[in-house]
Protein backbone atom coordinates (compact mmCIF):
# COMPACT_ATOMS: atom_id res chain seq x y z
CA UNK A 1 0.00 0.00 0.00
CA UNK A 2 1.73 3.41 -0.94
CA UNK A 3 0.12 6.45 1.08
CA UNK A 4 -0.50 9.31 -1.05
CA UNK A 5 1.90 11.84 1.21
CA UNK A 6 4.26 13.14 -1.08
CA UNK A 7 7.36 12.07 1.23
CA UNK A 8 5.92 7.78 1.20
CA UNK A 9 5.22 7.90 -2.24
CA UNK A 10 7.91 5.44 -3.16
CA UNK A 11 6.76 4.48 -6.54
CA UNK A 12 8.17 7.64 -8.58
CA UNK A 13 11.24 6.71 -7.12
CA UNK A 14 11.40 3.42 -7.89
CA UNK A 15 10.10 3.18 -11.46
CA UNK A 16 11.15 6.84 -13.02
CA UNK A 17 11.24 5.97 -16.20
CA UNK A 18 7.39 5.50 -16.15
CA UNK A 19 6.74 8.36 -14.65
CA UNK A 20 6.65 11.55 -15.39
CA UNK A 21 8.53 13.41 -12.60
CA UNK A 22 11.59 14.83 -14.05
CA UNK A 23 15.04 14.51 -12.66
CA UNK A 24 15.10 17.57 -10.84
CA UNK A 25 11.84 16.69 -9.21
CA UNK A 26 13.24 13.37 -8.36
CA UNK A 27 16.47 14.84 -6.97
CA UNK A 28 14.84 17.30 -4.78
CA UNK A 29 12.48 14.79 -3.46
CA UNK A 30 15.49 12.23 -2.53
CA UNK A 31 16.98 15.17 -0.89
CA UNK A 32 13.32 15.00 1.99
CA UNK A 33 14.82 11.36 3.16
CA UNK A 34 16.86 10.58 5.40
CA UNK A 35 20.28 10.73 5.35
CA UNK A 36 20.68 6.53 5.58
CA UNK A 37 17.56 6.12 2.88
CA UNK A 38 18.84 9.12 0.42
CA UNK A 39 22.15 6.59 0.25
CA UNK A 40 19.89 3.68 -0.49
CA UNK A 41 17.96 5.48 -3.47
CA UNK A 42 21.51 6.89 -4.26
CA UNK A 43 22.73 3.37 -4.76
CA UNK A 44 19.12 2.27 -6.44
CA UNK A 45 19.57 4.71 -9.03
CA UNK A 46 23.17 4.19 -9.35
CA UNK A 47 23.00 0.15 -10.20
CA UNK A 48 20.65 1.56 -13.12
CA UNK A 49 23.14 2.34 -16.10
CA UNK A 50 20.32 4.97 -17.33
CA UNK A 51 20.46 6.62 -13.63
CA UNK A 52 23.60 6.60 -13.02
CA UNK A 53 24.40 10.37 -12.77
CA UNK A 54 21.08 10.90 -11.00
CA UNK A 55 22.49 7.92 -8.27
CA UNK A 56 25.98 10.04 -8.44
CA UNK A 57 24.12 13.54 -7.94
CA UNK A 58 22.11 12.05 -5.33
CA UNK A 59 25.56 10.40 -3.70
CA UNK A 60 27.15 13.90 -3.86
CA UNK A 61 24.57 15.17 -0.85
CA UNK A 62 25.61 12.03 1.61
CA UNK A 63 28.53 11.79 4.20
CA UNK A 64 30.74 9.72 3.50
CA UNK A 65 29.85 7.39 6.63
CA UNK A 66 26.60 6.54 5.32
CA UNK A 67 27.69 5.54 1.77
CA UNK A 68 30.15 3.21 3.51
CA UNK A 69 26.69 1.31 5.39
CA UNK A 70 25.15 1.71 2.02
CA UNK A 71 27.51 0.37 -0.67
CA UNK A 72 30.40 -1.06 1.35
CA UNK A 73 33.94 -1.38 0.03
CA UNK A 74 32.65 0.61 -2.96
CA UNK A 75 32.14 3.62 -1.12
CA UNK A 76 35.32 5.20 -1.47
CA UNK A 77 34.73 4.84 -5.24
CA UNK A 78 31.60 5.95 -4.94
CA UNK A 79 32.01 9.17 -3.17
CA UNK A 80 35.39 9.98 -5.64
CA UNK A 81 32.63 9.62 -8.69
CA UNK A 82 30.06 11.79 -6.77
CA UNK A 83 33.05 15.03 -6.24
CA UNK A 84 31.91 16.33 -9.76
CA UNK A 85 28.92 16.86 -8.65
CA UNK A 86 29.27 18.65 -5.37
CA UNK A 87 27.96 22.20 -5.97
CA UNK A 88 30.57 25.12 -6.42
CA UNK A 89 30.70 27.02 -3.22
CA UNK A 90 31.62 30.22 -5.06
CA UNK A 91 28.60 29.97 -7.72
CA UNK A 92 24.91 31.56 -7.42
CA UNK A 93 22.97 29.67 -6.00
CA UNK A 94 20.29 28.24 -8.96
CA UNK A 95 16.34 29.31 -8.29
Amino acid sequence: MVLPNKQNNISKFLNPETEEDSYIDMYNAALELEPFQRAMMAKYYYQRFHLRELGLRISATCDFHILQRVFGSGAEIIYEQSEKYLPDPESPAEN
